[in-house]
C-alpha cells in the first residue's frame, strides 16, 4: 500500500496492528491490517493476551496468511500458524501467500511448494512478482466475479455518485438533466449494495464481465 511502515528483523517490531487502504483495481478497495506475527507453539496464555490483536484475524472477511517462502522450515512455520488460526475459529477460511520466492535459489524447492500448496499465491513484495494475482484472488473472494452493468442514477445524490465512482470502473455515462445513464464493471457483492441507494437508482442490466 505504499504506506512506509516501520520494517525491523526483531521480535515484536511490528506489534501494533496497523490498518491501510488497498487499491485492488477495478474500482475495488479494500482495508488491509498487518496484524502481529506467530511463534511455533505459542502458549494458550500468550494467545490469550494477544486475542484483542488477533482479532483482526477473527473477523476480517479475508485473513492472509504470509508465510516466508525461502525459510528452510517454512512448511512448520505453517502448520504452526494453521493450529493458532484454528484455534481462534478461523478455520480454513483464508489466504496463504508465500512470499520472498525471489530468494529461493533452488527451482525444485518452488516446485514442492507449489505441488504442497497448490491454493497458494507465490510472491515477492521486493519484485513485484505475484502481487497482482494475489489482488484478484482477494477481489474473487471478498468481492465476488466481476459484473457488467448498465444503470440509471439521480445525480443529485451525491453519496451514491461517490459509491460508484469509488467501487465500480466506468465504461460509458451520458447524462439528461440530473440523470445518468451509466455502464461499469464491478464485483457482484457491490450491486446488491447500489440496491441500498432505494430509487434514486436503478439497475437496467446486469451480466457476467
Amino acid at each position: 500500500t505504499d504506506a512506509d511502515a516501520y520494517v525491523a528483523d526483531q521480535l515484536f517490531a511490528t506489534l501494533d496492528t496497523k490498518t491501510r487502504r488497498w487499491e485492488l483495481g477495478d474500482g475495488q478497495t479494500a482495508l488491509l491490517s498487518d496484524t502481529v506475527g506467530f511463534i511455533r507453539d505459542l502458549p494458550h496464555h500468550l494467545v490469550a493476551s494477544f486475542r484483542a490483536t488477533l482479532e483482526e484475524a477473527i473477523w476480517a472477511d479475508l485473513p492472509i496468511h504470509v508465510a516466508d517462502a525461502s525459510h528452510d522450515q517454512v512448511t512448520e512455520q505453517i502448520a504452526a500458524v494453521e493450529q493458532v488460526l484454528t484455534e481462534l475459529g478461523c478455520g480454513n477460511n483464508y489466504l496463504l501467500a508465500l512470499n520472498k520466492i525471489d530468494r529461493i535459489s533452488d527451482p525444485t524447492v518452488r516446485v514442492v511448494l507449489e505441488q504442497k500448496y497448490p491454493s497458494a499465491i507465490l510472491l515477492s513484495a521486493a519484485t513485484g512478482e505475484g502481487v497482482g494475482s494475489l489482488g484478484s484472488q482477494v477481489i474473487q473472494r471478498i468481492g465476488g466475479q466481476a459484473v457488467r452493468v448498465t444503470l440509471r442514477a439521480n445525480c443529485r445524490n451525491g453519496k451514491l455518485m461517490q459509491y460508484i465512482a469509488r467501487h465500480a470502473k466506468i465504461q460509458a455515462e451520458s447524462f439528461q438533466d440530473a440523470t445518468a445513464r451509466i455502464e461499469v464493471v464491478m464485483a457482484a457483492n457491490q450491486v446488491d449494495r447500489l440496491r441500498s441507494f432505494g430509487k434514486d437508482v436503478q439497475i437496467l442490466a446486469h451480466t457476467a464481465d
